[in-house]
């Protein structure tokens, strides 16, 4: 799991970098795997498999979602959450992108808005630059993964529950707080797939459902709408605030959510913060005069009223959700960690520590030349501080062996599922379907499918193309009809998901599951694997 941290999320993108450049060094010198009953070829990256040479889109890159079954967040962790999970991106991908949305929104605030001296009743930034820039992030993801240029439109509707076919993938969350017509304020989940339970315990999931029904960006803006630094996010009666109103840690929802879905509770548990709070909060100077003033606007428009209030409880409860949820694992035997950079690792002006960078810093906000006539890029001053910070934190030894322990652990679970057909679809979106080259075909097959159920079919139904053959002919027979399903990239894909079948994966290999998970505005990331 990730807690949010606006700019600071940076530094948990820098910690789960670490982690899969573990990974890629256990999975392509495999000879530890000697003492584990696996095979021990070396793969080329996290979309290869033992058997099977010739997959789609090797570029030498090692995917959370290959590893992780859960990934989750609130604010820009819920942004990560989008890019890692429901667009699978790598984390390189997803560094790339971030820095391009703090060089396209926090270097471009507004001349007159609430959080000047000079007083304006409105967000920091720009709904419609904001909006431009997630639209553009979508869009360099879906033409990798489906080909070619797409339409504005098709980026636009792109929904965020996945298709149906797609229901090994791994899952997303995303946390908002929503506020309904009526004036109720609870906690709102985001899911890209169905959760129909609604109680584990005594425990009520938030929206138990039909998986979400809106667009990718529409998420990505209701998750982030942090009160005064955005515009809170409307549809239909409904308005969206950042998710980290309440829940900037998000550990103990999606703690619960894999309890309450699967029954059982997750073998691991990797939390990844943003950085330690400082003793107290840091208010920049000119910002000062504006927390005074304040008090005596919030009569001038209800709407700030509103979000003002909501912000005092901002940024308060991820060490708190932390060691929460380290009793809960330790009850259950849940294997646990928490990455998070400390408060007595300080540098810069004023000596500061990496949870007293503000959420919007982004300096330089324009590209300048140093005295030795350097160009210094946007953001490159915020973002060296935070390199800076947490490279200094990943040397500590203990954290390089933690980091090490966990990357060999969902190595060999990542393994254990390579070994089975199913791993071909939910790693590289790989399926096989006859279509319309079989002649007559009057199978039960209701469209792309992976490959252990396609042999069947072909068993079944087309038994003259195997008759006689090897295994391996067979096999090659198979391979014939691989393709690659682009169909929930398309405008228009099917947004509910049928249950016949869902988790037969994850509850087949219980030990096997892991969760990623990102947070609001202020610290932290968590990943689970449920047992």
């Amino acid at each position: 799991m990730t807690d949010g941290g606006g700019v600071r999320g940076y530094s948990t993108l820098l910690i789960l970098r670490e982690l899969m450049s573990k990974i890629k060094a256990l999975e392509t010198q495999p000879a530890w795997m000697r003492e584990y009953d696996f095979i021990e070829d070396s793969v080329r990256s996290s979309a290869d498999y033992p058997w099977q040479e010739d997959t789609y889109d090797h570029d030498s890159q090692f995917y959370p979602c290959h590893y992780f079954d859960y990934i989750a967040g609130t604010s820009t962790g819920g942004l990560i959450a989008i890019m890692l999970g429901r667009l699978r991106m790598s984390v390189e991908e997803a560094i790339e992108k971030f820095r391009y949305f703090g060089d396209s929104v926090f270097a471009k605030e507004r001349l007159f808005h609430e959080r000047r001296i000079l007083y304006f009743p409105r967000a920091k930034y720009s709904t419609r630059r904001t909006r431009k820039a997630f639209l553009e992030i979508i869009r360099e993801s879906m033409k990798k993964h489906g080909g070619g240029e797409v339409e504005n439109y098709e980026v636009e509707t792109e929904p965020f529950a996945m298709h149906k076919n797609c229901d090994q993938f791994c899952h997303t969350l995303v946390i908002s707080r929503k506020k309904s017509g009526r004036g109720v304020e609870k906690t709102y989940v985001h899911r890209t797939y169905d959760h129909h339970e609604s109680h584990e315990g005594s425990y009520v999931v938030p929206n138990s459902g039909m998986a979400c029904r809106s667009h990718i960006w529409q998420v990505a803006r209701a998750t982030s709408a942090a009160p005064r630094y955005f515009e809170a996010h409307e549809e239909g009666d409904d308005t969206y605030l950042d998710g980290g109103m309440g829940h900037n840690n998000p550990s103990d929802i999606v703690f619960h959510e894999v309890i309450n879905l699967h029954k059982h509770y997750p073998s691991i548990h990797i939390s990844i913060g943003t950085g330690q709070p400082a003793e107290t909060i840091v208010v920049r100077k000119k910002d000062q005069l504006g927390e005074i003033r304040k008090q005596s606007r919030k009569q001038f428009i209800k709407k700030y009223l509103e979000i003002g209030n909501a912000a005092k409880k901002i940024l308060t409860d991820t060490e708190m959700v932390a060691a929460n949820v380290k009793l809960i694992t330790d009850r259950f035997n849940t294997e646990h960690v928490r990455f998070n950079v400390p408060n007595d690792i300080r540098r810069g002006t004023g000596d500061t520590c990496l949870g007293q960078i503000p959420l919007d810093e982004w300096l330089p906000t324009k590209q300048k030349k140093q005295k030795g006539g350097e160009a210094v890029a946007v953001g490159a001053i915020t973002t060296g501080k935070i390199e800076t910070m947490t490279r200094e934190y990943l040397d500590y030894p203990k954290v390089q062996e933690q980091l090490e322990d966990y990357a060999r652990k969902l190595v060999l679970i990542r393994r254990r599922r390579a070994r089975t057909d199913r791993w071909e679809k939910y790693a590289t979106n790989i399926c096989y379907d006859c279509g319309e080259s079989v002649q007559g075909c009057a199978g039960d097959l209701r469209g792309p499918t992976h490959r252990r159920t396609f042999r069947t079919h072909i068993m079944d139904h087309h038994s003259e193309l195997v008759q006689g053959k090897s295994r391996k002919e067979v096999e090659q027979v198979i391979s014939q009809y691989r393709m690659f399903d682009r169909q929930h990239f398309k405008r228009g894909t099917t947004r509910t998901r049928t249950r016949t079948g869902t988790n037969t994966w994850r509850e087949e290999d219980r030990r096997n599951w892991t969760t990623s998970l990102g947070g609001g505005s202020t610290s932290g990331w968590e990943i689970q694997h449920a047992q």
